[in-house]
C-alpha cells in the first residue's frame, strides 16, 4: 500500500495512504499531524486521482517542496519522491508502481519536532 514515510531522528515512520485526501499540517484535525512551528496549520494535501497520488500546497507560509523544488501547482507523486514541509522530510513510497529498487539513502535530521500519527488511518479502522 502506498505510504508517506516520515524521516525523523534516524528513524523512518510510515503513514499509510488511503485512496482519499490526506491533509498534512499542524492542527490535531489533520490526517497527518506534524508538530513544528514551520509547518502551517493545514500545510499540504495528498490526494488520489486517476490512478496516481498528487501533492498540493494548501497556501502554506513556508511552502511545500518536492525533490528540492517549491511546488506552485498540484504535482503527481512518484515512488521515492522527497517532500519537505518546514524542517520535516518525508518520502513517498508506492512499490506497486516502482520500476527500480530503492536507493540506499542518507539524510541529516536537524529539526527538533514531534510527529503525531493517526494510528486509526494506519489500521484502516
Amino acid at each position: 500500500m502506498p505510504k508517506l514515510v516520515i524521516l525523523q531522528g534516524g528513524q523512518a515512520i510510515p503513514h499509510l495512504l488511503p485512496e482519499s485526501d490526506v491533509v498534512i499540517g499542524r492542527l490535531p484535525e489533520c490526517d497527518l499531524q506534524l508538530d513544528s512551528n514551520m509547518v502551517s496549520r493545514r500545510h499540504a494535501k495528498v490526494s488520489y486521482s486517476g490512478n496516481a497520488f498528487q501533492l498540493e500546497d494548501m497556501g502554506s507560509g513556508n511552502g511545500t517542496f518536492l525533490n528540492g523544488k517549491r511546488i506552485e501547482k498540484t504535482e503527481v507523486l512518484a515512488h521515492g519522491d522527497r517532500l519537505k514541509l518546514g524542517p520535516i522530510l518525508l518520502r513517498f513510497e508506492d512499490e506497486a508502481h516502482s520500476k527500480t529498487e530503492p536507493e540506499a539513502e542518507t539524510y541529516n535530521d536537524q529539526g527538533d519536532f514531534d510527529v503525531d500519527v493517526d494510528t486509526e488511518s494506519e489500521t484502516g479502522t
